[in-house]
């Protein structure tokens, strides 16, 4: 899962670098966006449990 979010993460940074503009364009699918959103839920049910 850490290691999607750190690809989408690259993917995203490069897309920004590439653009020159400093615009980052978000290239996500669907797929990706889902995981993410997943993986944000997941995060935050453990910081609840550990607070």
């Amino acid at each position: 899962g850490l290691v999607g979010m750190g690809a989408a993460g690259v993917r995203l940074r490069a897309a920004a670098g590439a653009d020159g503009s400093g615009v980052v364009r978000f290239e996500l699918s669907a797929a990706v966006a889902r995981e993410v959103a997943a993986l944000a839920r997941e995060a935050a049910a453990r910081c609840r449990k550990a607070g």
